[in-house]
């Protein structure tokens, strides 16, 4: 169970370190629009479209670790009502719809990626941007949501059953 759940923690890990390398060139990029915008006098076409792109890209590559560290809505209070069997049993449950909804997106953002590449879909924009690229980021996102809440689901039933000990969910 350790190996899944380092190589879980290690997906998530590197989908984080890729989502934070993209809020990086997205705050290059409004950097860049600004100073073209009102510095030179000249703004560009592109940087609107692709910091959305880049937008939906790092909220959905982050999904995983901020799971696994704690960071996503939880019920705390419930939680400190409860002791360590109770916060496993919540944190089991939390992470069981955490995985079933990633599954959903999952599922549904591969479809929609592989219509746009199908149909061959762009944006209506003058970079006509293959929506699919953008898109994709999606379904990679909500896999790497999916295992570490499978993960999680694991830790938290073996603290359940008082198995391995398990690390508790970061607050």
């Amino acid at each position: 169970m350790k190996v899944i759940l380092a190589g879980a923690d290690r997906l998530a890990r590197a989908a984080f370190a890729l989502s934070a390398v993209l809020v990086m060139c997205l705050a290059v990029f409004v950097f860049y629009e600004v100073v073209a915008r009102y510095v030179v006098g000249r703004p560009t076409i592109w940087v609107n479209e692709v910091s959305g792109y880049l937008l939906v890209a790092t909220t959905f590559l982050a999904g995983g670790w901020v799971l696994r560290q704690g960071g996503h809505v939880r019920m705390e209070m419930l939680e400190e009502m409860t002791g360590p069997r109770g916060r496993a049993a919540l944190a089991l449950f939390g992470n069981l719809i955490a995985g079933a909804v990633g599954a959903a997106m999952t599922w549904t953002g591969a479809w929609m990626a592989y219509d746009s590449w199908d149909f061959g879909w762009e944006s209506p924009t003058m970079l006509a941007t293959p929506l699919w690229l953008p898109q994709a980021a999606i379904p990679v996102g909500a896999a790497v949501l999916t295992l570490s809440a499978l993960a999680g689901a694991l830790d938290a039933a073996g603290r359940l059953t008082g198995g391995a000990a398990a690390r508790e969910v970061r607050s």
